[in-house]
């Protein structure tokens, strides 16, 4: 079915997507989303793979889960496969993601345009 898609650039210039299916009402998406993507910090990381993933989990809707690094090119997504059951895939620089719940596919330098990381000492 087809989907609405706007991006809109956060402050800390990742780009996000919102979604909105045009087969249900905007309050249906927000509460059963079939995509959800989170901007990791290290302090939330953790809680974000683990607690938090485990909450989203009881959303038969979401198909994607996605957790975009916030201090190196890297994003990973769990994906419910035909079996119901969430595998992982690890992108990093030069990969291309496949989001197969909304139909999108781009390059995860596109997502990571214009970030400068602070190099470790």
């Amino acid at each position: 079915m087809p989907y609405q898609l706007s991006r809109f650039s956060t402050f800390a210039r990742v780009w996000r997507f919102r979604l909105w299916p045009t087969f249900h009402s905007a309050i249906e998406a927000i509460q059963y989303p079939c995509l959800i993507v989170e901007v990791l910090s290290p302090s939330t990381a953790s809680y974000d793979r683990g607690d938090k993933f485990r909450l989203y989990r009881r959303n038969p809707r979401l198909q994607d889960y996605v957790l975009v690094d916030a201090e190196k090119i890297a994003i990973d997504l769990y994906c419910k496969n035909d079996r119901d059951r969430w595998e992982i895939f690890n992108y990093q620089a030069g990969d291309n993601i496949e989001l197969q719940s909304v139909g999108l596919s781009f390059s995860i330098e596109s997502v990571y345009e214009d970030i400068v990381f602070e190099k470790s000492v």
